[in-house]
């Protein structure tokens, strides 16, 4: 086994490209750790992450300290791990506008080009 090393940037734009779910771990109102796995979309700067309503969102509205692990279920060792702050862009509301074009995108990444086609029926429900 080799040493590990930090990805770089490109390797990281890469990966994240991948399918590659992301777990966010966030702290619930009475202090417990509470992780989300959620589809992903790196701009290179920002990690998008959507959940339904009663999901992520609902976690941290309180603490938005966070800590994200993205890692390839087999036995690689690829791996992004990192801690920030969460913000809550928009919502809890239907999926429109810039959350539709996200949602649409990953759907297409994740469940290929009918992707968009299992989003349909959940356009109306709140997201965050």
């Amino acid at each position: 086994m080799g040493m590990n090393r930090k990805l770089t940037p490109a390797e990281v734009k890469d990966f994240l490209a991948e399918p590659v779910v992301a777990r966010i771990a966030t702290i619930d109102e009475n202090g417990v750790p509470y992780v989300t796995p959620v589809w992903q979309e790196w701009d290179g700067g920002l990690l998008d992450a959507r959940a339904g309503a009663g999901g992520l969102g609902c976690a941290y509205q309180e603490e938005p300290n966070v800590g994200i692990s993205c890692a390839h279920d087999s036995g690689t060792y690829r791996r992004i791990v990192a801690q920030g702050k969460a913000e809550i862009v928009s919502g809890p509301a239907p999926m429109q506008g810039e959350c539709l074009g996200v949602a649409n995108r990953t759907s297409v990444r994740y469940l290929g080009k009918r992707g968009p086609e299992y989003l349909a029926p959940t356009y109306d429900r709140r997201a965050t």
